[in-house]
């Protein structure tokens, strides 16, 4: 939150909220065709005037990133220029420009070394490697670290702006869903849309992951053999996903939020839990590639919401 205290070297505090609205733009929390509240609500939030929220939101508009439509409100635009004044600097070709392109080599969680400049609360830090390319030419090679108390970064988590790449008919549709919700509704009606990930309760039944597996153990085998188990899967209680929901309606949130805990947890873990609960045996052949569907749910847990059940604690509440 801007500071009602300016030095001589502060950036005013337009500005300052227009960078903070960037910054949640560029991260996915604010989404292209969101709806933001209203500006009293807006000012209030940021313990400004109306006048100079207003101020901050032309700042963005002259950018292309906000549109205000009269009588509906101010609406995100992302295809305008999100650079920040504190963003990392930017690597070109010398005859100009380049295709660029990212690849994350790693993500680890460490104790920051002994000679680095002293930074953050904590010993510890997130290091990112990653190798910058323009037009397939590396180009650059960066480490950046984070400190471990501003947060925790995850090569895996989908974010509300990550490219969803469905691999099912079934995300499919609910992406082609999404879509025709966005072109149809956008300007229009305020929408929120929420992303639920994967969720189980006692009264689930088959094909549903946790169900089909209680059948298998159930069964008077003497061994069960599993195939196809090593994903990656974001579980939570029917009751938390309801909770979300109810709080994205109370608060009329507009735009996209992930329902999801946030924690990855492997199939097969699952059925080491279940079967050691029946007392039965069973044999998991991981030979297939891992799959990844966890949330990042950041943004949600902004609203005061966040799951009150692990993975282990769902499992044991359906015996």
């Amino acid at each position: 939150m801007p500071s009602s205290h300016q030095s001589h070297q502060s950036l005013p505090i337009y500005v300052q909220i227009a960078e903070l609205l960037t910054r949640d733009i560029v991260a996915g929390r604010l989404i292209n065709g969101e709806r933001l509240p209203p500006e009293r609500d807006m000012a209030s939030k940021f313990k400004v005037s109306v006048g100079t929220l207003r101020k901050a939101l032309k700042n963005m508009a002259i950018k292309g990133l906000i549109e205000s439509v009269q009588g509906s409100g101010n609406y995100i635009r992302t295809d305008g220029d999100t650079g920040t004044i504190y963003a990392m600097f930017r690597l070109e070709l010398l005859e100009g420009g380049g295709l660029p392109h990212a690849e994350v080599l790693d993500i680890r969680i460490l104790t920051k070394p002994q000679n680095f400049l002293a930074f953050g609360t904590s010993d510890k830090g997130t290091r990112i490697r990653r190798v910058r390319s323009l037009n397939k030419t590396i180009v650059g090679l960066e480490e950046i670290w984070l400190d471990a108390n501003a947060g925790v970064i995850s090569k895996n988590k989908i974010s509300e702006n990550s490219t969803i790449k469905p691999t099912s008919k079934y995300g499919l549709t609910k992406l082609k869903g999404e879509k025709y919700i966005q072109k149809k509704l956008n300007k229009k009606i305020p929408f929120c849309i929420g992303r639920i990930f994967s969720f189980t309760s006692v009264h689930q039944k088959k094909p549903f992951v946790i169900p089909s597996i209680v059948d298998k153990a159930k069964l008077k085998k003497k061994l069960t053999l599993f195939n196809n188990t090593n994903h990656l899967r974001d579980f939570l209680c029917v009751s938390d996903v309801c909770e979300a929901i109810k709080i994205l309606i109370d608060k009329k949130s507009t735009g996209i939020y992930n329902i999801g805990s946030g924690n990855k947890t492997l199939i097969s873990d699952i059925i080491k839990l279940i079967f050691s609960k029946y007392k039965k045996n069973y044999l998991i052949n991981n030979n297939s590639k891992q799959t990844c569907l966890v949330s990042n749910n950041s943004k949600i847990k902004k609203l005061n919401w966040k799951p009150t059940k692990n993975i282990k604690s769902i499992v044991m509440d359906l015996f």
